[in-house]
């Protein structure tokens, strides 16, 4: 069953807080006027994203929609049973950590979170190789994630394709045992790929009960691509001339059309940024003039080559998990 609108403390029968287990109550509270500004800074985050317009609605839509519970449930009203539990579907670097993060600090301005922070993790970081040690992992992070949100990456890798002998059936079954136990204070989103996913949630009725949630991210467009270096541009302090902007147009829409499951998105455009700046560097580096101007401006020729933009757009799965910088 969902669970219920979520409290502000822990239920009943959650097991006694211990020096493993911090008290939410320890948690200092904040006033009315500091979770509105927290909330409203959320929001605001959320509509200054590229794109994801879709996302942004039901995000929206969620917020007011606790937002109504929680004035029913001060006034003693009945409430709709609601899981803020969630899977989030789609290819990889279309912002899914950074909603995740975004949608913590919503739930905490709402005051369902007394944190409102984020931990990310992934199968390596919740299945032990030996017995015993699986269980004890869970907990480590289940602990570290009290009172904010639990993200979860490429969670379908928790059951693997291959039958024999694996351990982590032994850490979604402990997983689901501690949102029930947390479930006033924890909530856990699941991320990946949408057929995996799907895959995933249909083979545990436990986690079907508990994720009925959804939300589907779908490709940057090449507009969208391009407004999201230009953003990390401005960040930096580089600009693109008319020319080297159409340029770089050309190369998102070359990438977009031949995109496939490893096409990068949000993780291609700071390869390519990345490519970008190391060229223009190269162009710079005989001269001996450098104004601020030069050394802000990005030309046609700092722009990759067509072929050298599709190598970055596909996902190096090697050099992602080595420098994994969060933006899922």
């Amino acid at each position: 069953m969902p669970r219920p609108l979520p409290q502000t403390t822990g239920g009943p029968d959650q097991p006694p807080a211990d020096s493993s287990t911090p008290d939410a109550a320890a948690v200092p509270e904040k006033t009315p006027e500091e979770l509105d500004e927290i909330l409203q800074k959320a929001l605001a985050e959320l509509d200054e994203l590229v794109g994801m317009d879709n996302i942004k609605e039901e995000v929206k839509t969620l917020t007011n929609f606790l937002k109504v519970q929680k004035i029913r449930q001060e006034r003693g009203l009945a409430q709709t049973q609601v899981s803020l539990h969630s899977v989030f579907c789609g290819p990889p670097g279309t912002g899914k950590t950074t909603v995740a993060r975004i949608m913590s600090r919503i739930f905490q301005g709402l005051g369902f979170l007394k944190k409102g922070h984020l931990i990310e993790t992934d199968r390596a970081g919740l299945v032990a190789g030996y017995v015993g040690q699986t269980a004890k992992k869970v907990d480590e992070v289940v602990t570290s994630a009290l009172d904010g949100v639990l993200f979860i990456d490429e969670a379908y890798a928790l059951v693997p394709p291959e039958t024999g002998k694996d351990f982590g059936q032994e850490a979604i079954d402990t997983l689901l045992k501690r949102m029930e136990d947390y479930r006033d204070r924890l909530v856990v989103i699941v991320a990946g790929y949408t057929d995996e996913m799907s895959v995933f949630i249909e083979s545990n009725p436990g986690l079907k009960s508990r994720f009925n949630r959804y939300f589907y991210f779908d490709h940057f467009k090449p507009e969208e691509l391009l407004a999201i270096f230009e953003n990390m541009g401005k960040k930096n302090h580089f600009t693109l001339t008319p020319e080297a902007r159409d340029t770089l147009l050309k190369r998102f829409e070359a990438l977009y059309v031949k995109r496939d499951r490893t096409f990068g998105n949000g993780r291609t455009v700071r390869n390519l940024f990345e490519k970008t700046i190391e060229k223009q560097a190269n162009r710079l580096a005989v001269l001996s003039n450098l104004t601020d101007e030069v050394l802000t401006t990005l030309l046609p020729e700092d722009i990759p080559t067509e072929q050298a933009s599709i190598h970055a757009g596909k996902v190096d799965w090697q050099e992602l998990a080595s420098r994994e910088s969060g933006e899922s």
